[in-house]
């Protein structure tokens, strides 16, 4: 990502984060109204993101993106966009 805001084409990365069991429960919602897939598969599959996620964030952020909260995310950007 350095080189991104070297060319300046990257204002900030961000990742975005939530508790990992608000994560899995708006994902299985979502996905059993939505009739994605039968039940079983959508919460073991929703598990095995939750598991993971940890990963993914640590991966982002080895990355360069800034973990953080919708709200901390929109204070950034409104930041970001007052310069």
């Amino acid at each position: 990502m350095p080189a991104l805001s070297e060319a300046g084409v990257l204002a900030d990365a961000l990742c975005l984060t939530h508790r990992p069991v608000v994560t899995f429960a708006r994902r299985l919602a979502r996905d059993l109204h939505e009739h994605r897939k039968p039940p079983l598969t959508l919460v073991r599959r929703g598990l095995g993101l939750l598991r993971a996620e940890p990963r993914v964030v640590a991966r982002q952020v080895s990355l360069g993106a800034v973990p953080c909260t919708p709200r901390e995310a929109l204070a950034r950007i409104r930041a970001l966009a007052a310069v």
